[in-house]
Parts: structure tokens; sequence; C-alpha cells
């Protein structure tokens, strides 16, 4: 790739970014806030090198995927509203313009359980699996419980802390969702994807055993099991971590 190719993919994205980052901020009551973003784009540059991708395309799409989200409906509707967003805001860069269409589809299929189209482009599914990857491993946990904390769902089944059972009851207990993040990977559209998602799931085994080991010595809350999170990537490492801005 030409370096003014690179140095247009930057200058593009980070005038993007000025506008949509505003949608993003609030977001991190529920866990979805800005460093979701920068740790999909960051994703998307990664797997678009390997994948041939257009990362003009692919950057601008992870910036405005969940932008949709808000703290009135949560996800409820957040993808036609991320598109909204996007209509609203391609237009004012102007070398993302002949891209509007691309970008909105991206946009359109981000979700791990979106049904694509029989033909969908390579940056569709990348966008896709950026997305995906980030709400697995230890970033996939913390959100999942930072949501659930917001949401108020109880945080895990007396009965069946860690979902063994794998009848997961994703609207009643969060570590029933935790459990269900294991299977995103089977959502993976790309090689480079699936190579990165050994990691994530080595994460998750890792904080599965260790809240059982929790469980054995207290009662946990979001707090302690946050704080567990944050202990376990200190512990195996998180080469794709927290991103302040």
């Amino acid at each position: 790739m030409s370096s003014q190719r690179m140095q247009q993919e930057y200058r593009c994205h980070q005038q993007l970014w000025g506008l949509v980052k505003r949608y993003w901020e609030p977001n991190s009551v529920f866990g979805h806030g800005m460093d979701h973003a920068c740790r999909a784009y960051r994703l998307g540059k990664r797997i678009s090198d390997q994948e041939n991708g257009d990362f003009l395309i692919i950057g601008a799409a992870c910036y405005l995927m969940d932008s949709g989200l808000n703290v009135e409906q949560g996800r409820q509707d957040h993808k036609e509203r991320s598109k909204s967003i996007a209509r609203d805001l391609l237009p004012i860069v102007p070398e993302l313009q002949p891209y509007q269409e691309a970008i909105i589809t991206c946009v359109s299929y981000h979700d791990a359980d979106d049904q694509f189209p029989e033909k969908i482009p390579i940056e569709a599914k990348i966008v896709r699996d950026c997305d995906t990857l980030d709400r697995m491993g230890s970033t996939g946990i913390r959100m999942t419980l930072k949501y659930g904390e917001w949401i108020k769902r109880q945080l895990y089944d007396v009965d069946d802390p860690t979902c063994l059972s794998g009848i997961a009851e994703l609207d009643t207990y969060t570590m029933d969702y935790i459990r269900h993040l294991f299977t995103l990977r089977n959502w993976l559209s790309t090689e480079s994807a699936l190579t990165i998602s050994n990691h994530k799931l080595h994460e998750l085994e890792c904080f599965m055993h260790s809240f059982l080991s929790l469980l054995e010595i207290e009662i946990p809350d979001y707090t302690s099991t946050l704080l567990l999170v944050k202990s376990l990537e200190n512990q195996i490492g998180n080469p794709y971590g927290d991103i302040s801005e």
C-alpha cells in the first residue's frame, strides 16, 4: 500500500472519529464506550492487512457500527440508529462519500448473529469479525459484566454458576451470557480472526476456572467479578486491551 493511501486512511478516520466519538463516550457506563470502538478499529487494521480488505471502509465502519447504542435504549434498534448516524456524518468527510453505501453495509451486518446475504464483501466480514472478537475473551467478559450490572441482571444461577448445563438463560444470568461468548467463534468468517480467537478462548477458559475458585471463598458480586477479570489480564496478558481514546 502506498504511503499516500495510508495517509488518506488516517486522515479520514481521524476526522470521522472526531465527529462520532461523542456518541460512544456515554456508553462506557455499560461497557460499550470509546475503547470498544478503538479496539475494533485496531483489530480491523490487523485483519484487513492479512485478508486484503479495504481499510478505508473497514476503519470507518468500526467507528460507526455501535454508535447507535445509547443509555436510553441500550441495544434495542441500535443498528438503525448507527446507520442514521453514518448517513449524517459520512457526507462531512469528502473522501468517504464514495464509500458511504459500502460502509453502511458493514454497519448493517456487524452483529455476530446477523444473517449475511448470499454475496457480502470481505470488508463486512472483517468488521463483523472485529466486533465479535472484542466480545470474546477478557474484553468481552468485561463488557458483558458491565452491561449486566447496568440492566440489573442477576450475576449467576446458584445451582449452575458457570452454566455447565449448556442451557444458557441469556436474559436472566450474566454468567450464562459469558458462557455464550464461547460460541461466538462459530460466527467468525476470516482465518485471521479464527487465529486471534484462540487467545480469546483461552481467556474465557481461565476466567471460568477462576470464577469457580472465587465461589469457594466468597459470594461474588459484579465488583469482585470485574476485579477478577482485571487480575486475569495482568496474569495472562491482554494483547488487545483497553485503549483510552
